[in-house]
């Protein structure tokens, strides 16, 4: 694997390796906020008829109890995936991670 060390990959990695707990926070960061735009639609399509007041009650649950809970779980999860890998692979998993959620962002924006 002497292209990894001239490339820097090792290195790289190594330096992400001793960073997992921000990485995994800024990738559920990343998640909530994309996912947050579909779950808007759907809270739309199902109360969108409902009284201000109810509305504004589903809101506020859904942004103080479930978003949160939404990032707690992601962050969880992405840090038990990314803490068992190695390196490189911890690399390429969240090059990986972060160009899909700009593709899927963008793919919402345009729609």
């Amino acid at each position: 694997m002497d292209w990894m060390h001239a490339l820097g990959i090792d290195l790289l990695g190594n330096l992400a390796k001793a960073h997992v707990k921000e990485i995994a926070f800024a990738m559920a960061t990343a998640f909530s906020v994309v996912v947050s735009g579909p779950i808007n639609q759907l809270v739309v399509r199902f109360a969108g008829r409902w009284h201000f007041l109810l509305r504004t009650g589903l809101y506020t649950v859904l942004f103080v109890v479930w978003y949160p809970m939404l990032s707690f779980a992601s962050e969880k999860f992405a840090r038990y995936v990314l803490a068992d890998q190695k390196p490189p692979t911890l690399l390429f998993l969240s090059v990986t991670a972060f160009f899909a959620f700009g593709l899927w962002a963008e793919s919402q924006r345009l729609r």
